[in-house]
């Protein structure tokens, strides 16, 4: 051992340390409404507003609900909403018990990060930080056992949302003909 000086972060001074992600997102959502309907028809339990808590929402199995905070913005109210709609999709089955807390937390961030991506909404910033901490410790085979869950659950609520909204993907089905277009 070795003597070793350490300073509370009181006892400093300078610019603010940077965070990892972002506490909560903000911005407004092109057709929210609409959007948060979709979701809230795919959830198979009822959804509803409560006093700002510590985690931005959750899926109570034992309630039957999903609880949303109350004055969050529209973008991490919509991506806090199909966070909790995965959960409660996924995580209330029978064959879920076996999976632990930080792999439904994983696969629930995930499906929400793209069905978002898929809508045009960037969660990045609070997604990635939200993942990594849940899924550290993980081994690859872990993880690759959650990414079919995720991606057949992903395209399922976006299949369902679009089917709801069809004119949500009209831009969508346009940018990839130009895509296309422009490979040939």
């Amino acid at each position: 051992f070795r003597v070793a000086y350490v300073f509370d972060v009181s006892q400093t001074e300078g610019r603010e340390l940077p965070s990892l992600g972002v506490e909560e997102l903000s911005g407004e959502v092109e057709h929210f409404e609409r959007i948060f309907a979709a979701v809230e028809g795919l959830s198979p339990v009822p959804v509803e507003y409560r006093p700002a808590q510590k985690s931005k929402g959750c899926y109570s199995h034992l309630e039957q609900k999903i609880y949303l905070n109350q004055g969050m913005s529209q973008v991490q109210t919509l991506k806090t909403l199909i966070h909790e709609t995965a959960h409660a999709l996924l995580h209330a089955r029978p064959e879920a018990a076996a999976k632990d807390r930080h792999t439904k937390e994983v696969e629930a961030e995930s499906i929400a990060y793209v069905v978002c991506q898929h809508f045009g909404i960037d969660t990045a910033d609070y997604s990635f930080p939200y993942v990594t901490s849940w899924s550290k410790n993980k081994e690859l085979p872990e993880l690759k056992a959650s990414l079919e869950c995720i991606s057949k659950t992903a395209s399922k609520m976006i299949e369902d949302i679009t089917e709801k909204c069809p004119s949500l993907n009209v831009g969508k089905e346009q940018e990839g003909v130009k895509s296309r277009e422009k490979t040939r």
